[in-house]
């Protein structure tokens, strides 16, 4: 598929860009400004990225404003309102904690960009744990040393690639702390279906 350029008038833009002039913005910076830009945890408990990108916003005006569109390398496209994107994050969140899951633990993900990457990374974090993306091409190998290696908990993956590579994988994982894997099972579906499987 050929894209066009889009082409970027330099003023009388309808909404204005986030950075006009990026060198008054780099002078004038400071941490106590964007500071106050967050909301922070409801009752004071601190900052979370996810809750700044997703849940503030859901929970004011731009609740059903688009906040993700996804384009497939066929043209499907899915998009996700900050509403959707909070009740999904909150879900997958959720899945992370009923696994038991401290504040900390590493959740891997091996996917290519499809909106359940984005989906578990902000669920992830929302969790309070570390997100480790996995390069979608990696193969058994990688996979299990950057596990091993960074301590992982839990392997996010999708059909495709628990098929084709976590066979060889899994035996692996047996004597190990990587004690479970979820897998996305409807890669199309406006929920995913996340459904964990135990070593």
């Amino acid at each position: 598929m050929i894209y066009q350029t889009i082409e970027k008038p330099k003023r009388g833009w309808a909404i204005p860009p986030n950075l006009v002039d990026y060198e008054k913005v780099r002078a004038d910076f400071s941490w106590d400004a964007a500071e106050r830009e967050l909301e922070g945890l409801p009752g004071g408990r601190g900052l979370n990225i996810a809750h700044e990108a997703v849940d503030r916003h859901a929970n004011g005006p731009l609740r059903d404003h688009l906040a993700l569109r996804w384009v497939s390398k066929r043209g499907e496209s899915l998009d996700f309102s900050y509403a959707d994107l909070r009740s999904l994050t909150n879900r997958f969140a959720n899945v992370l904690q009923r696994l038991g899951l401290a504040r900390g633990e590493r959740v891997f993900l091996l996917a290519g960009r499809i909106p359940e990457l984005y989906i578990s990374a902000l669920g992830t974090l929302k969790n309070g744990n570390v997100f480790c993306p996995l390069f979608s091409a990696f193969g058994p190998e990688p996979i299990h040393q950057r596990l091993r290696m960074g301590d992982g908990r839990v392997l996010v993956t999708t059909p495709c690639s628990t098929s084709a590579k976590l066979p060889r994988f899994v035996p692996r994982c047996r004597d190990s702390s990587m004690c479970c894997w979820l897998d996305l099972r409807k890669r199309f579906a406006r929920t995913p279906v996340l459904s964990t499987s135990t070593t």
